[in-house]
């Protein structure tokens, strides 16, 4: 950042004194005030313990220094302006995979050995056989919506073998494939903005 601040600074001493940067400076300059308000932007729009990611437009805390029930993750990313994550591509689910990743906070060596919940549940909470019942519950930020984007692992989100798994979790032990859990058990979860 002090070195764009300086290209800045040296490009409009340039200019004032009646000389001009090339093209390349100018293009140069260009990209890098782009990222410095990037980056003052992210600074002043991401909450404490939340990472932005510009290519998604979203800001993201993975909590794992708690590990509640799905209603009380919910409640708790509520409670600081935010939802359950929405995983709504293909692009948004490799980040997070790679993001737990990244930190090691994932399964099996990681701090965290454990699944973490997303926003994703059984549409009123009421079983169904079809795979558009399941919806991203609302919150702080959004309105409930369908989950239009669910790459459910293969024996998963269809609610086959119990009435009871109606929440979302991206699951450890299968390298965060998309499972659906019991909500009343405790998992580490991500709040998104």
């Amino acid at each position: 950042m002090m070195r764009s601040l300086m290209i800045i600074f040296t490009c409009l001493a340039a200019v004032s004194a009646h000389d001009l940067c090339d093209q390349d400076d100018v293009e140069r300059l260009s990209r890098e005030i782009s990222a410095v308000k990037a980056e003052v932007l992210m600074r002043k729009t991401c909450p404490k313990d939340f990472a932005y990611n510009a290519e998604l437009d979203s800001s993201y805390n993975f909590v794992t220094s708690l590990r509640l029930t799905w209603l009380n993750a919910l409640l708790y990313c509520n409670r600081m302006g935010a939802n359950l994550v929405a995983i709504d591509s293909q692009k948004e689910y490799d980040f997070i995979k790679a993001e737990i990743e990244r930190t090691d906070l994932g399964w099996p060596r990681g701090a965290g050995h454990d699944s973490f919940y997303t926003g994703g549940t059984m549409l009123n909470g009421s079983p169904s056989l079809k795979l558009n019942a399941w919806q991203w519950a609302g919150g702080a930020t959004f309105k409930s919506k369908p989950m239009s984007y669910a790459p459910w692992h293969s024996t998963q989100g269809i609610l086959t073998d119990t009435k009871d798994s109606l929440c979302h979790v991206l699951w450890a032990p299968g390298a965060y494939s998309w499972h659906d859990h019991p909500c009343h058990f405790k998992h580490h979860f991500i709040c998104e903005i």
